[in-house]
């Protein structure tokens, strides 16, 4: 036996160490000319049974020597054509790793990583790519189905938490029935108007029936419902119907109650149906602090966008609301998004450009952080002496709905950050549209 292939035996005896190391099978595969020298098979971290789920792997050992444009931190390997070309018509994820007996160390690479001419040339970077119990998640995220959907990777064994973008609604202990001589909301406000420019309108009106949780009587809407009809009644008796219909119309109340609460904090948009910050008249910028998951922070919430000293673009900080009920409790749902503006006021027309870009852009991460700064300022409704929303800029507003945060579930398994991070696109440099702080 040659000293090549002595070297060749013990770089694989390295490779398989190190693979069981991380809870991997690792099997020498075929003859050498097979393209292939081994086989890394993951493992159920739990029961430590085979997956059924393979990496192929070929082995480069070396005794000692150096790599090719190695400065201490990433160097090169450049793999044979014939070898490259061999591996993209296989339906197994490869693996390149490339061993240093001299140095007891190993790094490894996936071959569809090739760069240049022919996808050949491979660049390592030693802190990311060593072939050790930190690349673990890593070359378990490379198992993906090729001829279906998914992917699989081992979790964590002790779990996390899971959170939800749900806030639990606190009704009123009252709602206002009552009759009216109209038989639409919109015949309605027809009236409201030609008395005042801006009515209330957390109120409904479906077939001359009027319902709301503020008391009507001694108000404009003494115009548009009976006061001697009116009646008082718990709110769980009409907000929690059997009939599907009845169900609906208690979410436009829902939704109608939250848009007078919100009126003059937050802004409206009507094609995306979503709440968002609304821009200063002067500065247009506007700043949120907030209580994060770990800190006290703050967020750009309306951030102008400039180029050449022009403004391109206003972005806003918005979310979409939507609310379900589940058995007897009303939920909130909060789907974080942006709205854009010309100038902060004047509607942009490249908007759903820039939305679809930002959205491609999105980070898991990010999500989570914009939907703790909503949960933040919601929550805050209408508690008075707090210091952690908006809402305390308007003491004196009636604050009907609460919201109540909704407690995390507790996820039996839970997914490595690193691998989500492998996935997703790194965003374009444009301020802080990328991560909100959790």
């Amino acid at each position: 036996m040659t000293r090549q292939q002595i070297a060749g035996s013990q770089g694989e005896a390295f490779v398989k160490e190190r693979a069981n190391a991380m809870g991997f099978l690792y099997s020498p595969y075929g003859p050498p000319e097979a393209g292939y020298d081994g086989l890394l098979e993951l493992r159920d971290p739990e029961t430590g049974a085979p997956s059924g789920r393979l990496i192929a792997v070929q082995v480069k050992t070396t005794d000692d020597g150096s790599y090719t444009a190695d400065d201490g931190e990433t160097f090169q390997y450049l793999m044979d054509a014939e070898d490259v070309a061999y591996w993209h018509e296989g339906n197994l994820p490869v693996i390149v790793v490339l061993v240093h007996l001299g140095r007891r160390e190993a790094f490894w690479k996936s071959v569809d990583d090739g760069q240049g001419p022919g996808q050949r040339r491979l660049h390592i970077k030693r802190s990311a790519n060593r072939f050790d119990e930190t690349a673990r998640d890593a070359l378990a995220a490379l198992c993906v189905a090729k001829s279906g959907f998914g992917v699989w990777f081992p979790t964590y064994k002790g779990g996390e938490r899971g959170h939800m973008n749900l806030l639990e609604v606190v009704l009123p202990k009252e709602i206002y029935v009552g009759a009216s001589p109209y038989k639409t909301g919109r015949d309605a406000l027809f009236a409201l108007l030609e008395k005042e420019e801006r009515p209330p309108d957390d109120w409904t009106i479906r077939a001359g029936h009027f319902t709301s949780f503020r008391d009507p009587r001694g108000t404009v809407l003494d115009r548009i419902v009976d006061g001697g009809s009116i009646e008082t009644v718990s709110a769980a008796d009409v907000a929690l119907p059997d009939d599907e219909a009845d169900e609906h119309a208690v979410i436009d109340l829902l939704r109608r109650t939250l848009a007078a609460q919100l009126d003059g904090l937050l802004a409206f948009h009507r094609d995306q149906k979503a709440f968002y910050f609304p821009a200063t008249v002067k500065t247009i910028e506007k700043k949120y602090g907030y209580q994060s998951l770990k800190i006290a922070t703050s967020a750009d919430v309306v951030k102008k966008y400039e180029k050449d000293g022009r403004l391109k673009y206003v972005r806003h900080h918005a979310f979409e609301p939507r609310f379900w009920r589940v058995g007897d409790t009303w939920f909130l749902s909060v789907s974080p998004t942006f709205v854009f503006t010309w100038d902060g006021f004047r509607p942009d027309r490249f908007a759903s450009g820039r939305l679809a870009g930002k959205k491609q852009r999105e980070f898991n991460s990010a999500l989570l952080g914009q939907f703790v700064m909503w949960h933040h300022l919601l929550t805050g409704l209408g508690q008075k002496g707090a210091t952690v929303s908006l809402f305390d800029l308007e003491p004196e507003r009636d604050h009907i709905l609460q919201f109540k945060a909704v407690e995390p579930l507790a996820l039996p398994r839970g997914v490595p950050d690193d691998v989500w991070r492998s996935t997703e696109v790194v965003p374009f440099a444009d301020g802080d549209q990328g991560r909100l702080a959790l």
